[in-house]
């Protein structure tokens, strides 16, 4: 038997190795969500923790701008598909029912601009960009912006090994960033406050952010594709959260409900 921690009734916690396991929706979505993780940079060639750091090495690279060039079209084919027609999707646009919310770092708000280019290109009209705090990357605290080997603290290099191959949620970088379980809370807010503001309005949301945050977004939401095949069961058959190893890819377009 392994000792648990429960969170609620939709997730809970293996102690020992700190995975994070679900069983469905934590929150449940009132309006269609699409996110979109931001382009290629260097510091995801580099392996580098991005987190919260805006410097140059975590800037778009040339094959990062052409990916979310390429994602910004295929987001707004998927958004004429949706509504029907790319006059009522205008239309939509124009009567701020399409909501563009974007990370306050730069790697994700360059990513987003290509959206708004092409929407200006193939419908003529402008959407604004909204600047969501609560979507930006994990904050991975003493190590963010860092590689692996920039790190010379022996037990940062253990936490980082273990985060990386085990995917525990538990980690906080002793104590100095976020763990992926107040990520997780994090998103909750996050979709609370989009649930409160947007009932019934029939608003669709777009949400250019970052790779382990889509994760946290996916989680809350239960989506059973960031699940795999490792199972606990307590009343209910809860699998493993990878966050990780099911990560979006740069430049994904991902409906959370459509």
């Amino acid at each position: 038997m392994f000792a648990i921690t429960t969170l609620n009734k939709q997730l809970l916690v293996e102690t020992s190795s700190g995975r994070l396991f679900a069983n469905g929706a934590v929150v449940q979505l009132s309006m269609p969500v699409v996110i979109v993780r931001h382009g290629e940079t260097e510091g995801n060639k580099l392996n580098i923790l991005q987190g919260q750091v805006d410097s140059d090495t975590h800037q778009l690279t040339a094959f990062g701008k052409m990916q979310a060039g390429r994602a910004a079209k295929r987001l707004v084919r998927q958004l004429i598909e949706y509504y029907g027609s790319e006059s009522a999707l205008r239309q939509a646009i124009i009567s701020h029912k399409v909501k563009l919310y974007v990370s306050p770092l730069t790697r994700a708000r360059d990513s987003a601009g290509y959206f708004i280019t092409h929407i200006q290109k193939d419908l003529d009209v402008s959407i604004d960009m909204l600047t969501e705090e609560l979507l930006t990357e994990m904050y991975f605290g003493v190590l963010d912006g860092k590689a692996t080997g920039d790190i010379s603290d022996i037990a940062l290099r253990g936490l980082l090994a273990r985060y990386r191959a085990i995917q525990d949620a538990t980690i906080d970088w002793k104590g100095s960033g976020e763990s992926f379980v107040a990520l997780v809370n994090r998103a909750r807010q996050l979709i609370e406050n989009w649930n409160m503001h947007f009932m019934g309005t029939d608003t669709v949301i777009i949400g250019y952010t970052h790779g382990t945050f889509s994760s946290a977004l996916r989680t809350i939401i239960g989506d059973a594709s960031i699940l795999n095949g490792c199972v606990i069961k307590k009343d209910a058959e809860f699998r493993m959260v990878a966050y990780r190893e099911k990560m979006l890819k740069n430049a994904d377009v991902f409906w959370l409900k459509c």
